[in-house]
């Protein structure tokens, strides 16, 4: 009996985490980013104690969105109709939100500043030498899976909504130019960050689901390095 408490203790957990993440966007987000730079230590080769800290403050940013989630819903289940002060007890709850996020930020700058100061040049500089042809079948491939979507969700094709996001797909792009452009890590970070934002922004105004400006972003980036491989050291 103990057990089949503990499993189904266990199983409503995962129930309230799996609802959270269905319905919630910003989690979504959260979620993204957190795995992204899970795989960004491990290519960077954080310490065992680095990666400790860098799990703890993405664990941090995902309960503190959890618990924000808690508190819409209890006030939304509690005061249907609009309260200022229930609309004060959701700005202190996404606050927190904000404070962890922030935290978070500011980590992961100091975990990885100094080895994104070696590792961005080698990495553009390995891009460079890449055969042009591979990136060049990555980026067909890419547009046949963009094709099928847009066929099988019946899509048109079109500069508001729908897939790819081609605003991504630009502001990407220029963070990869800005990459190729320079050693300074930086303003290489600087710029994918303006970058991210944009797609944010995107996914924020409901314009773009969170695929979308997934799929437009790695099209930019994609893209521009096979320009910068054909004229600047592709095979």
């Amino acid at each position: 009996m103990a057990v089949r408490k503990l499993v189904d203790s266990f199983s409503f957990a995962i129930d309230g985490i799996k609802q959270a993440f269905q319905s919630e966007r910003n989690l979504r987000i959260h979620v993204i980013i957190g795995l992204l730079v899970l795989i960004l230590g491990v290519l960077l080769g954080l310490t065992r104690v680095e990666f400790i800290i860098l799990l703890f403050v993405i664990s941090l940013v995902l309960v503190m969105e959890l618990f924000n989630t808690v508190v819409e819903r209890i006030i939304d289940l509690v005061s249907p109709n609009y309260h200022p002060r229930a609309k004060v007890i959701k700005n202190i709850a996404a606050g927190a939100v904000l404070i962890s996020s922030v935290n978070a930020a500011i980590i992961g700058f100091l975990l990885f500043y100094n080895r994104l100061d070696d590792f961005s040049p080698r990495l553009f500089n390995w891009l460079l030498e890449q055969p042009a042809y591979l990136t060049f079948f990555l980026v067909l491939l890419l547009m046949v899976v963009l094709f099928f979507i847009k066929y099988k969700q019946n899509q048109t094709f079109s500069l508001q909504g729908g897939m790819p996001s081609l605003h991504s797909a630009l502001a990407f792009s220029l963070a990869t130019v800005i990459g190729f452009g320079n050693d300074n890590p930086l303003l290489i970070l600087i710029g994918f960050s303006l970058a991210f934002l944009v797609a944010q922004s995107r996914v924020e105004g409901r314009i773009h689901k969170i695929s979308e400006v997934i799929w437009g972003g790695l099209l930019g980036v994609l893209l521009t390095v096979l320009i910068f491989q054909f004229f600047a050291g592709g095979q």
